[in-house]
């Protein structure tokens, strides 16, 4: 068949708006059951799919944004996702940065022959154009092991990414793994985690996403009675329980020998309590207090570290904070 993409915008009474065409371009294979879809942030929507337009038997992906008002800001039929050539790309995740007006993208590649398998990263303005560079970042090299992302979320200049992997040597053998670009608004280092790691298939995928703090991934086991299992993934890269660090660490100079320390509290988790640490000196901090000052500091150089407690865990912030006290002379 052939298989048109339009998108339409109906009033809270059901009565449609508009409706536009994105791609006549064809190609978009039947069994193609997932078309990336996100809001811009401003009424309207991105989209991201793969087709073989050009009837060659290999797929390229594509990415269109389209606003509230109807009006296709990217190239007719798409904008090229990467430029590399001789790969097939399937099924690109997007979502979107509303504050910079940009796209991001993950999506699975494979050789010609779909024998390896790789994956890319791709950030695109508006307009469709790509901001990366023309091929995109290399999240996996071509390989035997298959690295398909399933889901996709942008928060807090980070963009996580959920994939499953497992060898094409033992496919019965999958996992599902996170990752998420290390550094905020940068893209050349990557945290990655377990998520669901049992020596199974996992087959049925399904996401339930919290506005700003985590997702539910939902799953069949496939092995023995097929159970469904489920597990929460958190914005930070945690999984399950979330213990968050404390956020935004600063050390203040308070003459004459005086250090304020203050600090927000973690994005996802309440802790217990917190621990102020000051060089070799520690010290117990109620959780609703977010500032500590310590009096009587010796002149020199000190590392500041905020704990937040959970139990047994103690979470240090990202940060490297550190502070100098002078003399009281000086």
């Amino acid at each position: 068949p052939n298989r048109i993409l339009k998108v339409a915008r109906y009033s809270a009474e059901g009565e449609l708006i508009w409706d536009q065409t994105i791609s006549d371009a064809l190609g978009i294979a039947a069994w193609t059951q997932v078309i990336g879809f996100a809001p811009d942030g401003s009424g309207g929507a991105v989209l991201s799919w793969h087709d073989d337009r050009d009837m060659n038997s290999i797929n390229q992906a594509y990415f269109a944004r389209i606003t509230a008002s109807g009006e296709i800001t990217t190239p007719e039929n798409g904008a090229a996702i990467s430029s590399t050539t001789g790969y097939q790309h399937f099924y690109p995740w997007v979502d979107c940065d509303p504050e910079l007006q940009e796209a991001r993208v993950a999506m699975r590649v494979t050789s010609a022959d779909q024998n390896n398998y790789g994956a890319i990263f791709q950030r695109l303005d508006y307009s469709g154009n790509r901001l990366i560079s023309d091929a995109g970042y290399i999240l996996q090299e071509l390989s035997g092991f298959d690295h398909n992302p399933i889901y996709a979320k942008n928060m807090r200049a980070r963009f996580h990414y959920l994939y499953s992997r497992f060898n094409s040597t033992s496919p019965n053998v999958e996992h599902i793994h996170s990752s998420h670009n290390e550094i905020p608004g940068l893209y050349d280092a990557w945290n990655t985690g377990g998520v669901a790691t049992a020596e199974s298939a996992k087959l049925h995928y399904s996401f339930a996403s919290h506005l700003e703090d985590w997702v539910i991934m939902g799953y069949e086991d496939d092995s023995g009675d097929r159970d469904i299992y489920a597990m929460r993934y958190w914005y930070n890269g945690n999984v399950g329980e979330c213990k968050d660090g404390p956020q935004n660490v600063t050390a203040e100079f308070i003459h004459p020998s005086g250090v304020l320390i203050e600090w927000d509290t973690p994005a996802f988790s309440d802790p217990d309590s917190y621990i102020v640490q000051l060089g070799e000196f520690t010290f117990q901090v109620p959780n609703t207090d977010t500032q500590y000052t310590i009096d009587d500091v010796e002149p020199g150089f000190y590392q500041v570290l905020v704990f937040a407690v959970y139990g047994d865990d103690h979470v240090p912030q990202n940060e490297y904070v550190e502070i100098n006290v002078s003399d009281n002379s000086d």
